[in-house]
């Protein structure tokens, strides 16, 4: 199941440009909630901006 979210998470930094809050909005969780799951992978953090 870390691996399913994992790649929605990945998938939905790719789709906006590593920007969290659009990919957030997205994935329909908060900025927080996603800088939460992204402290288990912070290699998907890249550079994009929050």
């Amino acid at each position: 199941m870390e691996a399913q979210e994992y790649e929605l998470i990945r998938k939905a930094l790719e789709a906006e440009g590593g920007v969290i809050r659009r990919a957030a909005a997205r994935l329909g969780i908060s900025h927080q909630a996603l800088l939460r799951r992204l402290e288990k992978w912070p290699e998907l953090r890249g550079g994009g901006s929050s």
